[in-house]
Protein backbone atom coordinates (compact mmCIF):
# COMPACT_ATOMS: atom_id res chain seq x y z
CA UNK A 1 0.00 0.00 0.00
CA UNK A 2 1.46 3.43 -0.76
CA UNK A 3 2.11 6.37 1.84
CA UNK A 4 -0.58 8.61 0.15
CA UNK A 5 -3.21 5.70 0.79
CA UNK A 6 -2.04 5.09 4.49
CA UNK A 7 -0.56 8.30 6.27
CA UNK A 8 -2.46 11.67 6.76
CA UNK A 9 -2.83 12.57 3.09
CA UNK A 10 -5.59 10.18 2.52
CA UNK A 11 -9.59 11.42 3.50
CA UNK A 12 -11.04 10.59 7.04
CA UNK A 13 -12.59 7.49 7.59
CA UNK A 14 -16.12 9.31 8.36
CA UNK A 15 -16.18 9.43 4.77
CA UNK A 16 -15.75 5.89 4.21
CA UNK A 17 -18.88 3.08 3.59
CA UNK A 18 -19.77 1.78 6.59
CA UNK A 19 -17.76 4.35 9.37
CA UNK A 20 -18.01 3.52 12.90
CA UNK A 21 -19.88 6.27 15.13
CA UNK A 22 -16.31 7.36 16.41
CA UNK A 23 -15.28 8.03 12.79
CA UNK A 24 -18.20 10.05 11.76
CA UNK A 25 -17.77 11.99 15.09
CA UNK A 26 -13.97 12.45 14.16
CA UNK A 27 -15.03 13.41 10.77
CA UNK A 28 -18.00 16.54 11.93
CA UNK A 29 -15.23 17.62 14.70
CA UNK A 30 -13.04 17.89 11.66
CA UNK A 31 -15.47 20.32 9.79
CA UNK A 32 -16.18 21.97 12.66
CA UNK A 33 -12.59 22.42 13.26
CA UNK A 34 -12.30 23.71 9.71
CA UNK A 35 -15.46 26.45 10.02
CA UNK A 36 -13.38 27.87 12.90
CA UNK A 37 -9.99 28.22 11.21
CA UNK A 38 -12.15 29.95 8.41
CA UNK A 39 -13.99 32.26 11.30
CA UNK A 40 -10.58 33.27 13.00
CA UNK A 41 -9.26 33.97 9.41
CA UNK A 42 -12.44 36.55 8.65
CA UNK A 43 -12.24 38.42 11.94
CA UNK A 44 -8.34 38.82 11.75
CA UNK A 45 -9.11 40.20 8.30
CA UNK A 46 -12.23 42.62 9.84
CA UNK A 47 -9.63 43.54 12.37
CA UNK A 48 -6.86 44.24 9.84
CA UNK A 49 -9.24 46.20 7.71
CA UNK A 50 -10.81 48.48 10.19
CA UNK A 51 -7.35 48.79 12.66
CA UNK A 52 -4.33 47.01 11.82
CA UNK A 53 -3.38 47.56 8.64
CA UNK A 54 -1.34 50.97 10.65
CA UNK A 55 0.54 48.76 12.96
CA UNK A 56 3.65 47.99 12.42
CA UNK A 57 4.88 44.69 12.55
CA UNK A 58 1.52 43.36 13.89
CA UNK A 59 -0.43 45.18 10.80
CA UNK A 60 1.08 42.43 7.64
CA UNK A 61 1.13 39.49 10.56
CA UNK A 62 -2.54 40.28 10.72
CA UNK A 63 -2.96 39.96 6.98
CA UNK A 64 -0.89 36.99 6.47
CA UNK A 65 -2.73 35.26 9.86
CA UNK A 66 -5.88 35.66 7.57
CA UNK A 67 -5.11 34.73 4.50
CA UNK A 68 -3.31 31.39 5.71
CA UNK A 69 -6.04 30.85 7.94
CA UNK A 70 -8.35 31.25 4.55
CA UNK A 71 -6.23 28.44 2.89
CA UNK A 72 -6.14 25.93 6.10
CA UNK A 73 -9.60 26.15 6.75
CA UNK A 74 -10.68 25.67 2.90
CA UNK A 75 -8.19 22.74 2.63
CA UNK A 76 -9.63 21.00 5.86
CA UNK A 77 -13.69 21.13 4.94
CA UNK A 78 -12.44 20.88 1.25
CA UNK A 79 -10.35 17.83 2.03
CA UNK A 80 -11.13 16.58 5.41
CA UNK A 81 -8.02 15.09 5.71
CA UNK A 82 -5.89 14.46 8.53
CA UNK A 83 -2.52 16.71 7.36
CA UNK A 84 -4.53 19.35 6.79
CA UNK A 85 -6.40 18.82 10.45
CA UNK A 86 -2.99 18.59 12.03
CA UNK A 87 -1.82 21.96 10.07
CA UNK A 88 -5.12 23.36 11.51
CA UNK A 89 -4.91 22.08 15.06
CA UNK A 90 -0.91 23.96 14.74
CA UNK A 91 -2.60 27.17 13.41
CA UNK A 92 -4.93 27.73 16.11
CA UNK A 93 -2.69 26.84 18.52
CA UNK A 94 -0.25 29.19 17.03
CA UNK A 95 -3.08 31.89 16.69
CA UNK A 96 -4.46 31.76 20.56
CA UNK A 97 -0.29 31.67 21.89
CA UNK A 98 0.18 34.58 19.98
CA UNK A 99 -2.51 36.85 21.28
CA UNK A 100 -1.67 35.50 24.57
CA UNK A 101 2.00 36.22 24.56
CA UNK A 102 0.69 39.96 23.00
CA UNK A 103 -1.29 40.19 26.40
CA UNK A 104 1.61 39.90 28.71
CA UNK A 105 3.52 42.66 29.91
CA UNK A 106 6.75 41.71 27.23
CA UNK A 107 4.31 42.08 24.34
CA UNK A 108 4.60 40.46 21.06
CA UNK A 109 7.08 42.57 18.58
CA UNK A 110 6.50 45.50 20.72
CA UNK A 111 3.09 45.30 20.77
CA UNK A 112 0.80 45.28 23.72
CA UNK A 113 -3.15 43.76 23.24
CA UNK A 114 -5.65 43.50 26.20
CA UNK A 115 -8.25 40.91 25.99
CA UNK A 116 -10.91 43.66 26.42
CA UNK A 117 -10.02 44.55 22.96
CA UNK A 118 -12.60 44.41 20.50
CA UNK A 119 -12.76 40.70 19.37
CA UNK A 120 -10.05 39.14 21.39
CA UNK A 121 -11.98 37.19 24.09
CA UNK A 122 -14.01 36.13 20.98
CA UNK A 123 -11.24 34.78 18.87
CA UNK A 124 -9.56 33.12 21.74
CA UNK A 125 -12.26 31.35 22.44
CA UNK A 126 -12.50 30.73 18.79
CA UNK A 127 -9.12 29.29 18.53
CA UNK A 128 -9.34 27.35 21.57
CA UNK A 129 -12.36 25.50 20.46
CA UNK A 130 -11.06 25.15 16.73
CA UNK A 131 -8.07 23.65 18.44
CA UNK A 132 -10.15 21.06 20.46
CA UNK A 133 -12.28 20.14 17.34
CA UNK A 134 -9.01 19.77 14.91
CA UNK A 135 -6.47 18.29 17.34
CA UNK A 136 -7.97 14.74 17.34
CA UNK A 137 -7.52 13.86 13.59
CA UNK A 138 -4.24 15.81 13.86
CA UNK A 139 -3.07 13.13 16.50
CA UNK A 140 -4.27 10.10 14.15
CA UNK A 141 -3.02 11.39 11.03
CA UNK A 142 0.39 11.97 12.53
CA UNK A 143 0.67 8.60 14.31
CA UNK A 144 -0.28 7.05 11.11
CA UNK A 145 2.06 8.63 9.37
CA UNK A 146 4.97 7.36 12.18
CA UNK A 147 3.67 4.01 11.87
CA UNK A 148 3.71 3.99 8.22
CA UNK A 149 7.20 5.20 7.92
CA UNK A 150 8.43 2.54 10.64
CA UNK A 151 6.64 -0.11 8.50
CA UNK A 152 8.39 1.03 5.27
CA UNK A 153 11.97 1.43 7.58
CA UNK A 154 11.80 -2.14 8.84
CA UNK A 155 10.60 -3.53 5.05
CA UNK A 156 13.38 -1.81 3.43
CA UNK A 157 16.29 -2.93 5.40
CA UNK A 158 17.24 -6.56 6.45
CA UNK A 159 17.12 -7.42 9.82
CA UNK A 160 19.74 -6.84 12.03
CA UNK A 161 21.13 -10.08 14.17
CA UNK A 162 21.13 -9.50 17.55
CA UNK A 163 24.84 -10.51 19.51
CA UNK A 164 22.90 -12.78 21.45
CA UNK A 165 22.14 -14.81 18.26
CA UNK A 166 25.64 -14.43 16.50
CA UNK A 167 27.55 -18.09 17.50
CA UNK A 168 31.09 -16.64 18.05
CA UNK A 169 33.71 -19.76 18.87
CA UNK A 170 35.42 -19.23 22.56
CA UNK A 171 39.23 -18.15 21.90
CA UNK A 172 41.53 -20.72 21.67
CA UNK A 173 45.03 -20.72 23.45
CA UNK A 174 48.16 -20.69 21.24
CA UNK A 175 49.65 -23.89 21.65
CA UNK A 176 53.55 -24.39 23.16
CA UNK A 177 55.88 -25.20 20.08
CA UNK A 178 58.12 -27.79 21.02
CA UNK A 179 61.50 -27.83 19.53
Amino acid sequence: MNLANRTGTRPLAAQQPGATLRERALGAATLVGGALVVASAGLHFHLWEVTYRHVPTIGPLFLLQALTGLLIGLAIVGSRRHLAAAAGAGFMAASAGGLVVATTSLGLFGFRESLAAPFAGLLLGIEFLGLVALAPAGVLGSLRVVATLRERRSAASPPVASPASLHVPAPVAPRPVVA
